[in-house]
């Protein structure tokens, strides 16, 4: 495909902490949905297309594309009676704005009604139809298939035979029999020479202009034009340039959004009355992809077959989401048609004017915060918001509307999810929250919580039922620290000092976390091979190593610290991050780094948290792999015959451990343990029961050999002084015999021991010459009743 875009009007951008979201490709199509749907896509089919081995096109590449774009919306400012006109566009997460179009004097002082487009990148696929959404999803879905099909001419979409479009699509990255030809002058933006801006990505972006427009928008630069091969190499970023030109308004084009959500109306007289161009639906797509070859009345046999070939590929993913061919039909009827040209007779033409009916208007975002737990009569949920003028907000419970419920917020008294929705014209925002019915655990702890080592009792246990397993112990009833997590807890002598009682505080958290590897980088050493920055924007067996780790359990990969350099080539520094299952054909995750916004100075070094969300299968081991990025990395290796890293600690049990590194290109080396990639605090979770606990359950712990243990009086026995120095002095209740006077140490360890009886004197004394300092305690049995006491030995 070749084609033009003649104004800069929207913004590609890579945000990592993002203020807006669109997540709504996983309530349209999941993940083994889209492997089932495109199962040729370059890096998975067998032969391996262009050489790539990972998945470029993943669902996960698609889908965080999709959700980084969320964070654009581009104003569009224009003046009747005079051309030009103002584009701004604004980053929602940072509130960064820069101009990407701008007018001259004449512009400003123009009498003309000035009137203002807002196009909104989160309403890719994301409106408040979603009849709508699905039939731009499939209208997209068909249009980057058939520029990038593998597939055999002739052979019937659907058909499942060899060569059937329908599922080879997504195979090429690159535009087959690709050249340098795509190239013109152009003020705003110039071919570099040594450059080619042939067809990449899953919309096949080509000329040179295109790739400085979409350049100036993802990083305000001309990097893309400089070099358009970046599109070619990370999958995310091939799609983002995909979304924008599909929501892009191309005065005097409308946008591929615009007319699957019907947003355009043709303006009275424009066009020959009755002509194609007064038609709605997924023909209009055509006509702005490539209108100027497939749509035309001169248009060749060979370029209206493709008309067809879409036509026939948007029907197939209709029917792919779900639609009855009934609602197919429709699509084809009445004042929709799929097809641009039937006949020299019929076809679309050249658009005219600039104005849409209908802009995209960015309204109020609720914000319903985290999860919650119902622990008493009811949650207050609040939507946090100030409705604006002509904005409404709806309730709703388990996809359930409630009825009468218009207010900004909402107590909810049942388990359920909870969505609130606000509306205005030609705007849906919505949040979501879970809300958990409360469970309430059981706490018991053995010997009554008492720990004394003499009477056999040198720490307690406490047991936890009635939750989902796992615990946490902290030291507070709120906040605190944790003192241990799992599903059982033992508390000895040497947490709680004699005499006193520490009162603990068990609680269910929503999941297990755990940090492992190294905490910081390890001090130079001179046994170290490398110890050093290594650029990793070029990938070479020395600087691509990959760490291993291992799932042992479902578990998230939160996040890593990398320690990161700026390089400083005159690209914007970034680190990608891919995750492949062992032995590297499966592609898991890839997560693209922007770390311009790290204030990054050329040879700067950071410290950086690189939040991933990636989550990992119980039982699986991985490989990550962070090369080629275009940033260094600190790496340090030892020497393999002296020194290795601690891996088989970097383990917690029941979450996830690292297990080393290998080199991709050399994988009969196995796994080794003495190279680490710059990378530190590996955060995992699990996640948790629904039934967390409502508050923390208390339980207390004494250690205190002085309490009763058995029926004997207090009164018995009297120890003194306390501390002793030379002598213990023991005093028995007058009449007490038939008993045991022993003295035993902190070990359990019998010191002394004497038999009392009738002609016994009740004042015993006990030489502490041999004994060394510490504490020890003084024990009287009778029969089957005992009591103690302790006393410190000191000299």
């Amino acid at each position: 495909m070749k084609k033009r875009l003649s104004t800069i009007l929207l913004v590609l951008a890579a945000a990592v902490n993002l203020t807006a979201q669109n997540s709504n490709l996983s309530n349209l199509m999941s993940s083994s949905d889209w492997s089932s749907t495109f199962p040729k896509r370059a890096g998975v089919v067998a032969n391996k297309p262009a050489g790539y081995t990972s998945d470029f096109y993943s669902y996960e590449n698609f889908q965080t594309a999709i959700s980084e774009m969320a964070d654009y919306s581009v104003s569009i400012r224009k003046k009747a009676g005079i051309a030009g006109q103002l584009t701004t566009v604004t980053r929602k997460s940072s509130g960064v704005t820069y101009e990407i179009s701008s007018v001259n004097n004449t512009w400003w002082s123009h009498p003309g009604a000035e009137s203002t487009i807002t196009v909104d990148f989160a309403t890719f696929i994301n409106r408040d139809s979603p009849h709508n959404n699905k039939r731009e999803l499939a209208a997209f879905l068909a249009n980057v298939t058939k520029e990038t099909t593998g597939g055999t001419r002739g052979i019937p979409v659907g058909s499942g035979q060899n060569g059937d479009h329908a599922t080879y699509g997504l195979y090429w990255v690159t535009e087959v029999g690709k050249g340098c030809g795509y190239s013109q002058a152009d003020a705003n933006y110039p071919p570099v020479g040594g450059q080619c801006y042939y067809g990449r990505g899953p919309i096949q972006l080509s000329w040179n202009y295109n790739y400085g427009q979409v350049s100036k928008f993802l990083f305000n630069d001309q990097s893309l034009l400089n070099n358009p091969s970046l599109v070619e190499q990370n999958g995310v970023l091939a799609f983002k340039t995909a979304i924008w030109f599909w929501m892009s308004p191309q005065c005097p084009k409308p946008s591929c959004h615009q007319v699957m959500h019907d947003l355009w109306t043709p303006g009275t007289g424009d066009y020959t009355a009755g002509s194609k161009m007064y038609k709605n639906g997924f023909a209009h797509t055509n006509n702005i992809i490539n209108g100027g070859l497939e749509c035309r009345s001169n248009s060749s046999a060979a370029f209206t077959e493709k008309v067809a070939l879409r036509s026939e590929l948007y029907k197939h993913y209709l029917g792919t989401l779900g639609f009855s061919n009934s609602e197919v039909a429709l699509e084809n009827s009445s004042d929709y048609t799929t097809t641009c040209h039937n006949g020299s007779s019929n076809t679309m033409v050249n658009y005219q004017g600039c104005d849409v009916s209908q802009s995209d208007v960015v309204c109020t975002t609720p914000t319903l915060g985290d999860d919650q737990t119902l622990c008493s009569e009811s949650v207050a949920l609040n939507a946090g918001v100030t409705l604006a003028a002509g904005e409404t907000i709806k309730w709703f419970k388990n996809e359930g509307e409630i009825d009468g419920e218009t207010a900004a917020s909402y107590s909810a008294d049942v388990a359920g999810t909870y969505k609130a929705v606000i509306s205005s014209d030609g705007c849906v925002r919505s949040d979501e929250v879970v809300i958990n019915q409360g469970g309430s655990i059981q706490v018991s702890v053995d010997d009554d919580g008492i720990i004394c080592a003499s009477n056999g009792n040198p720490d307690v246990n406490i047991t936890v039922t009635g939750g989902a397993g796992l615990y946490k112990l902290y030291d507070e009833a709120t906040n605190g620290t944790e003192v241990a997590s799992g599903s059982a807890f033992v508390i000895s002598s040497e947490d709680v000092p004699i005499g006193q009682s520490n009162t603990y505080y068990v609680e269910e958290p929503a999941g297990q976390e755990a940090t492992i590897g190294l905490s910081s980088r390890p001090n130079t050493d001179s046994d170290f091979l490398v110890y050093q920055f290594q650029r990793i924007d070029i990938a070479a067996n020395y600087n691509s190593y990959r760490t291993v780790l291992t799932a042992l359990d479902d578990v998230t990969l939160e996040s890593i610290d990398f320690e990161l350099a700026n390089i400083g080539n005159g690209s914007p520094a970034s680190l990608v991050i891919k995750v492949f299952k062992l032995g590297g054909l499966t592609e898991v995750a890839t997560k693209t780094i922007d770390l311009e916004n790290l204030d990054f100075g050329l040879w700067d070094q950071k410290i950086y948290t690189v939040n991933l969300d990636i989550g990992l299968e119980n039982g699986q081991q991985y490989e990550l792999n962070i090369t080629p990025s275009n940033c260094m990395i600190f790496m340090s290796q030892y020497k393999s015959d002296t020194k290795l890293f601690d891996y088989p600690s970097f383990v917690e049990s029941g979450v996830a451990s690292l297990d080393g590194c290998l080199d991709p290109s050399n994988r009969d080396w196995g796994v080794f343990k003495n190279v680490n990639m710059g990378s530190y605090n590996w955060k995992f979770s699990t996640g948790g029961g629904a039934a967390v606990s409502c508050g923390r359950v208390p339980v207390t712990v004494t250690h205190d050999c002085a309490t009763g243990v058995g029926s004997l009086s207090k009164k018995t026995i009297n120890v003194f002084p306390n501390p002793a120095f030379d002598v213990i002095n023991v005093s028995v209740e007058q009449g007490m015999n038939n008993g045991t006077i022993e003295l035993v140490n902190s070990f359990g360890q019998v010191v002394f021991s004497k038999s009392l009886n009738t002609s016994s004197n009740n004042n015993i004394k006990i030489n502490t010459e041999n004994l060394n300092v510490g504490l020890y305690f003084v024990k009287l049995t009778s029969g089957t009743d005992s009591f103690s006491s302790s006393v410190v030995i000191a000299k």
